[in-house]
């Protein structure tokens, strides 16, 4: 039974550090948005569906440069 007691607690550990560090990138990326350091937009719908209330929010960012692909490395790709 120690052996699953173990499993859990490490999971749980896992877990709480990686919400952790999921919203400490998403608070980043809300700071970024509302300096204008990073330039997008956003989608907002209403869910329509019965008894449901809310929003669907959809952004597209960018920071930085876009990547680039070199073009033989595309043409290799769509040759094959």
């Amino acid at each position: 039974m120690a052996d699953f007691d173990e499993i859990f607690r490490d999971t749980d550990s896992y877990f709480k550090k990686l919400s952790e560090r999921m919203f400490k990138e998403i608070e980043e990326i809300e700071k970024a948005i509302r300096s204008g350091k990073l330039q997008g937009e956003w989608e907002v719908k209403p869910i329509e569906k019965p008894s449901v209330k809310g929003y669907v929010a959809q952004g597209r960012f960018q920071l930085g440069e876009p990547l680039t692909i070199p073009k033989q490395d595309i043409d290799e790709v769509l040759n094959h």
